[in-house]
C-alpha cells in the first residue's frame, strides 16, 4: 500500500513538473507546435516542450514564423501584456493591442513613470500604424504627468516628423504651442498653433478648439487682439491669418506652411 501511495505521489510530482501549455507557434510550413513560448533569444523564437518526461527547447527563425497563438485569456492583463511584449515584432493586431491597453490602465492608475518607461521600450518595436498614435499619445501624456516638458516636446516633434505633417491629431501641435507660450515665445507658439488650423478640413474644426484658444492668446500678447477671430471655423478665414512679424510682407499660409517646424 505504501509503495502504491508513493508511486501515485511521484506521478503527481512528475505531472506537475511537465505542465501542458497552450501556446502555439505556426510555421510557414503549416506546422503547428504547442508548448510554452519563452522569448526571442539570440535572434531565435524559443519554445519549450516536454517529451518523454524531459524538457526540450526548440528555436525558430522569426521569418519562419507565420503566427503566435496565446491561450491565456484567463490570466491578468499585466501577465498577458508582458508575455506578448517578448514577441512584439511577431504579434497579431489583437495581441499587439493588449500592450497599449495595459499601458492605458497604468496611466489611469497614476503609474505614469512605469507607463512612460514601457511605452518607450515597446513603441519602437510596434508594427501597426493604427497603434502608433496610441503609443505616441501615451508617451506625451505620461511625460507631461511626470512634469517632463522637454521630453514631451521631443515626443511631439517626433510624432510630427513621423507623420510627415499629415495633421491627423492636434495633440503634438498643442504640446509644442503650449511649450513655447509658457516660455514667453508667443510668436513661435502662434506659428505652431496656426499651422494645423490652416490645414484643417471640414470635419477637423471641433478638434482644434485648444489650438484656436492658444492662437487667440498669442495674438493678444503680441498686441494684435483683432487679428484672429477665434470663432472662425472656415478654411478660407484661417488662410487669412498672418504672423505679426510678417504682416507687412503679406505672407500667405501656403507660403508659411513650406517653412520648417520650430525646434
Amino acid at each position: 500500500m505504501k509503495a502504491s501511495y508513493l508511486f501515485i505521489l511521484l506521478g503527481l510530482v512528475l505531472g506537475l513538473s511537465s505542465p501542458s501549455f497552450a501556446d502555439k507557434i505556426v510555421l510557414d510550413s503549416n506546422q503547428t507546435l504547442s508548448g510554452e513560448l519563452l522569448e526571442i533569444q539570440a535572434g531565435f523564437v524559443t519554445l519549450r516542450q516536454w517529451e518523454d518526461g524531459g524538457e526540450i527547447i526548440r528555436r525558430f527563425q522569426p521569418d519562419s514564423v507565420t503566427s503566435l497563438i496565446f491561450e491565456d485569456q484567463d490570466k491578468r492583463l499585466d501577465l498577458r501584456a508582458f508575455h506578448r511584449a517578448k514577441f512584439i515584432e511577431l504579434l497579431s493586431p489583437s495581441d499587439a493591442a493588449i500592450l497599449t491597453h495595459y499601458l492605458r490602465n497604468l496611466y489611469k492608475k497614476g503609474l505614469y513613470s512605469q507607463c512612460l518607461a514601457l511605452a518607450k521600450s515597446w513603441h519602437p518595436k510596434n508594427n501597426y500604424n493604427d497603434l502608433d498614435q496610441a503609443y505616441r499619445k501615451l508617451l506625451i501624456h505620461a511625460s507631461l504627468a511626470e512634469s517632463l516638458e522637454e521630453e514631451a516636446k521631443q515626443h511631439a516633434l517626433s510624432w510630427l516628423q513621423a507623420e510627415e505633417l499629415k495633421h491627423s491629431d492636434p495633440l503634438p501641435w498643442e504640446v509644442l504651442a503650449r511649450y513655447y507660450l509658457e516660455r514667453e515665445e508667443p510668436e513661435k507658439a502662434l506659428w505652431i498653433s496656426l499651422r494645423p488650423i490652416a490645414m484643417q478640413s471640414g470635419g477637423d474644426s471641433a478638434k482644434l478648439g485648444t489650438l484656436r484658444d492658444i492662437a487667440a492668446t498669442c495674438y493678444q500678447q503680441l498686441g494684435y487682439p483683432d487679428q484672429f477671430d477665434e470663432k472662425s471655423e472656415s478654411r478660407s478665414e484661417a488662410k487669412a491669418i498672418l504672423l505679426p512679424s510678417l504682416l507687412k510682407e503679406n505672407l500667405t499660409f501656403e507660403q508659411l506652411l513650406k517653412t520648417p517646424i520650430p525646434q
